[in-house]
């Protein structure tokens, strides 16, 4: 939804739904309908203006969402009304969203046959989906959950990451996990190679 002054991407339920409201309330407060949002009505203004801001209020905020997000409110005349019931649906949603990812990222462990690049960036992508929906984490907490994500032969290289430090960073743990597997290559190569039949 866009006028010559203002753009609102439209909500399809599937975006960042705070930006949204943000961005839908600079729109209302643009046109002097941001007031709509509020419950009661000011002491000084009629009723017949009141309904009227209302009904514009609704207008602008269905306007800037999906056409399947916008049906279920096709009737509603009550901008808070409206206002409420999109945070309730959304943020409902919003939440089982995040115990799914978090779920996810806790439970997060290598998968045999999986080379190490492609295990990062399966852990990167459950972080970057759960700092999507405002999540906060600390660097050396995903640090550590990207080391505990290993299996038993890492052993070694957690011991030597830890050792003798107070903290330790993704950054750090990234780093020494790439270095391990590019040398762990060549020497798995060896190996097969001096496996091989001599005939």
């Amino acid at each position: 939804m866009s006028n010559a002054n203002f753009s609102v991407e439209l909500f399809d339920g599937s975006g960042h739904f705070g930006m949204w409201q943000g961005e839908v309330l600079d729109y209302l407060f643009q046109q002097g309908l941001d007031i709509a949002i509020e419950e009661e009505k000011p002491v000084d203004m009629v009723e017949k203006d009141w309904r009227t801001i209302n009904r514009m209020a609704c207008s602008t905020i269905r306007s800037c969402l999906s056409r399947e997000q916008k049906y279920a409110y096709k009737n509603e005349t009550s901008a808070s009304k409206l206002w409420k019931a999109l945070e309730e649906k959304i943020l409902k949603k919003s939440s089982q969203n995040r115990l799914h990812m978090k779920k996810r990222l806790f439970r997060f462990d290598y998968q045999p046959g999986t080379n190490m690049n492609e295990h990062i960036t399966a852990f990167n992508e459950l972080v970057a989906d759960l700092l999507g929906m405002d999540e906060t984490f600390k660097d050396e907490d995903l640090a550590l959950m990207l080391l505990s994500s290993l299996p038993d032969e890492f052993e070694h290289l957690e011991t030597t990451l830890l050792h003798g430090k107070d903290e330790v960073t993704l950054k750090e743990v990234t780093a020494a996990l790439y270095s391990y597997d590019s040398e762990r290559k060549p020497r798995w190569r060896a190996s097969t190679i001096q496996r091989r039949p001599w005939w």
